[in-house]
């Protein structure tokens, strides 16, 4: 009879060891390797971590990431030519690029507060673009701002996990 309840509070032992390291394991891991799950987009956004547990190297993969559709969208934009709006878009573009480049380096110098500060102003960037294309209806830059703008805006998640 002894032998069967130590085989059960065995039993019982191990289940609580498990459930509290597993606690300690999610406590540690803070998001249980998923960076992405509270952002505001987890699916772009784990299209830019990819599957990286580090949240500074999430962080630094999805600013990398951001520059390269900043890029593309900066050479859509020039294929408007040279309307006001096109203008506009290039120099936005262009300025959340340099605005992308420095979150790499406070990323580097462990500024959040400066990292926070430039990824707001890319988003910001975007936003004026999308001011200057409003006049205009529909654009072919629509759609790429409002990834863009998912994406900062993930960025601005990621940039809340750094320490």
């Amino acid at each position: 009879m002894a032998i069967k309840h130590f085989a059960s509070l065995s039993l019982v032992i191990l289940a609580l060891a498990t459930t509290l390291l597993a606690g300690q394991a999610e406590a540690r891991g803070g998001l249980g390797g998923n960076l992405c799950r509270r952002a505001d987009y987890p699916v772009i956004c784990r299209s830019a971590v990819k599957r990286l547990s580090n949240p500074y190297a999430a962080m630094s993969s999805a600013i990398r990431q951001l520059i390269d559709e900043t890029n593309k969208a900066k050479r859509l934009a020039a294929k408007l030519g040279s309307s006001g709006a096109g203008d506009v878009c290039r120099e936005s573009y262009s300025d959340a690029i340099g605005n992308l480049q420095t979150c790499s380096v406070n990323l580097r110098r462990h500024d959040k507060s400066g990292l926070r500060i430039n990824l707001s102003a890319a988003l910001s960037a975007f936003g004026d673009c999308d001011d200057a294309l409003s006049d205009y209806g529909r654009s072919p830059l629509s759609k790429t701002n409002q990834a863009l703008n998912k994406m900062a805006s993930n960025g601005l998640y990621l940039a809340t996990l750094i320490h």
